[in-house]
């Protein structure tokens, strides 16, 4: 009896780490797209809100082109808090440009992503 409640446990335990691991709070709203010059990639730019206790950010990210948006597979480079309006700037195939306000805390900020220099001013 008691290895079945064992079991029994353990598949819940399982079950319970699988949904939470596959469950996002989060909402994620695609603000703009910029594809690259040579249309190989593009920079998404999105907004992510979790709950009220915690604050709104916006993020951005590089996705291969034609391929669909995913946070978890295509994670951020760069993340700020709020939501402001960002200027991303292709400047070739192999660098970006991102104009940041200073009003808002940055809490990621790659200087490189995936082979892509990126300048902050």
């Amino acid at each position: 009896m008691r290895r079945w409640v064992g079991f029994a446990f353990i598949a819940v335990g399982a079950m319970a780490v699988y949904f939470f691991a596959r469950f996002d709070p989060c909402d994620t709203l695609i603000e703009h797209v910029v594809p690259s010059p040579d249309n190989d990639k593009a920079l998404i730019v999105f907004h992510r809100d979790c709950s009220a206790t915690v604050d709104s950010n916006t993020q951005v990210s590089v996705v291969p082109s034609r391929r669909s948006f995913s946070f978890d597979n295509y994670p951020p480079f760069f993340g700020i808090s709020g939501k402001p309006a960002l200027n991303v700037v292709w400047l070739s195939g192999y660098r970006m440009r991102i104009v940041v306000p200073t009003s808002e805390k940055i809490f990621r900020r790659s200087k490189e992503i995936e082979g892509i220099s990126v300048i902050y001013q």
